[in-house]
């Protein structure tokens, strides 16, 4: 793992990279706080509830197809989009997914300043909210494998969750095919499957089914199939919990 400076900070909103257009990205985690203190008790008690987000954004507004206020616009208090935070576009390093919806966009500014935009986004669906790794990014012409992660084993408790960002395709002349595996050893001697996307012929997302464990491999790693030479560029997540 490395330390970056905030301005490599990514958000991924289903299959739009909105970075470029950001100068602020707070992902705020959060646990309900209840309160259960009764009589006797000398000071205030609390249990943990249930878990939330939300996810504050804000940058410079842009008209035009796939450019930022054409997003915000579509994305407006519509469904609930799968949403990643990233620490960075390197692989290996943290990444958080969810689902969640945007309830608000405020556009505009004062004379004589740039015309911006702020964001703020909610959980939805009651979906958990998944702290992995980017296990691969970027173009891919060809198919590969990722760099193998020690993410670790997965218990009988525990869930194997996949998620996928397609941000740009040549539809109509590609198709890629996205696997996370699993294996006991580093260099992937023997290669499990766990979770297959469904084929990506255009731009799009996927929150792959949960896996359950109980898993013992503890290596993980993507591996992807291109059927033609223009390149697709995806985003692969993987966690544990």
């Amino acid at each position: 793992m490395a330390v970056y400076p905030v301005s490599k900070r990514k958000l991924l909103i289903d299959q739009y990279d909105i970075s470029g257009h950001l100068n602020s990205l707070t992902f705020n985690l959060n646990k309900d706080a209840n309160e259960n203190t009764v009589f006797g008790n000398t000071a205030h008690s609390t249990l943990p509830g249930i878990k939330g987000f939300t996810l504050e954004h804000s940058g410079f507004g842009e008209s035009g197809t796939g450019l930022i206020e054409t997003i915000t616009s579509d994305n407006w208090n519509s469904t609930a989009k799968i949403m990643s935070v990233l620490s960075s576009n390197v692989s290996g390093e943290p990444a958080y997914s969810a689902q969640g919806i945007v309830p608000n966009y405020t556009l505009g500014g004062k004379i004589g300043d740039m015309y911006g935009f702020n964001g703020s986004a909610v959980g939805a669906g009651g979906i958990t909210i998944v702290r992995g790794a980017l296990l691969a990014t970027g173009s891919k012409a060809t198919g590969g494998n990722g760099t193998a992660y020690q993410l670790g084993a997965v218990s009988t408790a525990q869930y194997v969750y996949g998620i996928i960002h397609c941000t740009a395709h040549n539809a109509g002349s590609t198709t890629i095919t996205v696997k996370i595996q699993s294996s006991s050893a580093e260099n992937f001697s023997v290669a499990n499957d766990r979770i297959t996307f469904s084929v990506l012929a255009d731009v799009g997302k996927q929150w792959a089914t949960p896996v359950a464990g109980e898993i013992t491999d503890t290596w993980w790693r993507a591996t992807w199939a291109v059927t033609s030479t223009p390149a697709a560029t995806i985003y692969v997540i993987a966690g544990i919990l």
